[in-house]
């Protein structure tokens, strides 16, 4: 059996009153059960909700100022090397690797604790490579704690081996680029 308490009685009979009252025409569909009424809480909700909508679209779009701080010192430093070329085609977790080892040089501090999210954005700034951010997470979240990095409050961190590990991986790539050209040219000295 279903029943009412003494409390929810009165607030049935204020709202069937609503319901039968002439001075509200319009306001009311019987038929599908439900108020067109809004009120005062659920109009703040709906601006509540739009606007963090709106911030959450703007918080994505924007870049950090760390980041950007980070690309334009990074472009200050001067390589013969066309990293975008070397780490184009490598796994999510040598992109992430090289990011730590790429921000450690442009900050001089190869120990900077940097998240996925920044990761992916100095990637893309500094270099023109999209990566998915969720990827990178998870590929540097799979190598920590193995020698090349470590997993911190706040991101990861590079350790000595993962930096020679990125410069092995720069080498590789330099040189195999080189033979490359040469096999193109192979009359030339």
């Amino acid at each position: 059996m279903v029943g009412l308490r003494l409390s929810g009685e009165d607030e049935a009979r204020k709202v069937l009153a609503d319901v039968f009252d002439d001075n509200i025409k319009g306001k009311w569909n019987l038929t599908s059960g439900t108020a067109l009424r809004s009120s005062k809480s659920n109009t703040k909700s709906n601006e509540d909700s739009e606007s963090n909508t709106k911030n959450g679209k703007r918080k994505n779009n924007e870049f950090s100022k760390d980041v950007e701080s980070w690309v334009a010192n990074w472009k200050l430093l001067s390589f013969d090397i066309d990293f975008h070329a070397v780490i184009k085609d490598c796994t999510g977790m040598e992109k992430g690797l090289f990011s730590l080892w790429a921000i450690g040089k442009a900050t001089s501090n190869p120990e900077i604790v940097v998240s996925s999210n920044k990761l992916k954005q100095f990637l893309y700034l500094a270099l023109g490579i999209k990566a998915d951010e969720s990827n990178l997470e998870r590929r540097l979240q799979e190598a920590s704690g193995q020698g090349s990095l470590i997993k911190v409050q706040g991101g990861f961190q590079i350790l000595p081996p993962g930096l020679a590990e990125v410069e092995r991986l720069i080498n590789s790539k330099q040189n195999n680029a080189s033979i490359d050209k040469s096999s193109e040219n192979p009359g030339e000295v």
